[in-house]
């Protein structure tokens, strides 16, 4: 049943959204008894190791990027058992998976990062080898995918590698409009529809920016100015670049902080399109409130948490009207969440440990 809370002389509907699991596998930490339709994991002092990235997850496909052990696993929803797995050249699959008779693609050289499913391809980024380096001697903080992006975490180089049918011939997509295919920090790599595939990334020394592909060619760099950057007694930073479902276009979030406290004092929202100024959409000085999504109208979504138990949504319109809510309740133990995003069809995802299950549920 929906509920109502009143805001000024407004009210708003929540409507409470139900999870529906998309991919349960069970733990498992002993790779002589593992299977494939299994998740093997190490335990150390009590906690979890070896757990995947980040799943990639477009359409009824599902992959799974297993950094610790240099592979990707696919899997479609609501079936445990894997449909192919990824891995680099001259590497042998961990176990469950080398004696399960799952078809396999190989890779370039590497270390494999973030993976993301197309329509018809397949994005896997490949970490390089520092010269004297093997692939399994990288450092762990440089496998793993940042989501968010603290200034001062540095990843070691990488390419995205594109499979653009099954078993074709990988290809490079390029980083820049320079032609180089070389990123230095890959934050987010989303599917979108009618064929584009939008990749969060920071130039060496230089701000997020997005970039837009339609079928695996670059067409945009999408960026926020320099001159938004300046207000005075305050300091700004880019928070978030967020694409418009299965548009060329995107919503850019600014956060203005005091430079005493670094407190966040307000934030701003603008559509960036290319070839034209930034537009201011909405401005806001609400601290608990975050923006986590575009919407396909033009609109936003803000998250605010409420005591860990829930998340609601705040939905508003193109031009900053609010217009209603959704809401997660976090069920059961909070720390069994391990992850709350969207992908690029507005489709809103959790990561949940529970009773010894590795799962991927999405919110409906």
């Amino acid at each position: 049943m929906a509920l109502t809370f009143a805001s000024g002389c407004a009210r708003f509907k929540i409507n409470d959204l139900q999870p529906s699991v998309l991919l349960a596998l069970p733990l498992h930490n002993n790779p002589y008894q593992a299977k494939a339709d299994h998740l093997l994991v190490s335990v150390q002092e009590g906690a979890l190791y070896d757990l995947p990235a980040r799943p990639g997850v477009f359409e009824n496909r599902i992959l799974l990027p297993l950094p610790e052990k240099n592979l990707v696993v696919e899997f479609s929803e609501g079936n445990a058992t894997p449909e192919r797995i990824y891995l680099p050249e001259n590497s042998t699959p961990a176990a469950p998976y080398r004696d399960a008779k799952i078809k396999a693609t190989r890779l370039p050289a590497g270390q494999v990062g973030q993976a993301v499913p197309l329509e018809e391809a397949t994005i896997i980024q490949l970490y390089g080898t520092a010269a004297g380096k093997k692939a399994e001697e990288i450092e762990p903080e440089h496998r793993m995918p940042a989501i968010l992006f603290p200034e001062s975490m540095e990843q070691m180089g990488s390419e995205l590698i594109a499979l653009p049918a099954e078993d074709a011939k990988p290809l490079k997509l390029l980083a820049d409009e320079t032609g180089s295919t070389s990123f230095t920090q890959v934050w987010q790599i989303l599917a979108g529809e009618n064929d584009l595939l939008y990749v969060l990334h920071s130039p060496k020394g230089g701000r997020p920016v997005l970039n837009v592909y339609h079928e695996l060619q670059l067409q945009n760099v999408l960026s926020v100015p320099d001159s938004l950057f300046v207000a005075k007694d305050l300091s700004v930073e880019l928070e978030a670049i967020l694409p418009y479902r299965g548009k060329n276009e995107a919503l850019a979030s600014l956060v203005l902080r005091k430079k005493n406290s670094f407190e966040p004092a307000e934030r701003a929202l603008y559509r960036l399109r290319p070839n034209a100024d930034p537009e201011e959409i909405y401005r806001y000085d609400e601290k608990e409130d975050l923006p986590i999504w575009s919407r396909e109208n033009g609109g936003f979504l803000l998250a605010h948490d409420e005591d860990g138990t829930a998340m609601l949504l705040k939905i508003f319109g193109p031009d900053g009207d609010y217009e209603n809510n959704n809401r997660i309740r976090y069920e059961g133990l909070r720390e069994s969440y391990q992850d709350t995003f969207f992908n690029a069809e507005d489709r809103l995802f959790s990561i949940r440990l529970m009773r010894g299950v590795y799962e991927v549920i999405e919110w409906k």
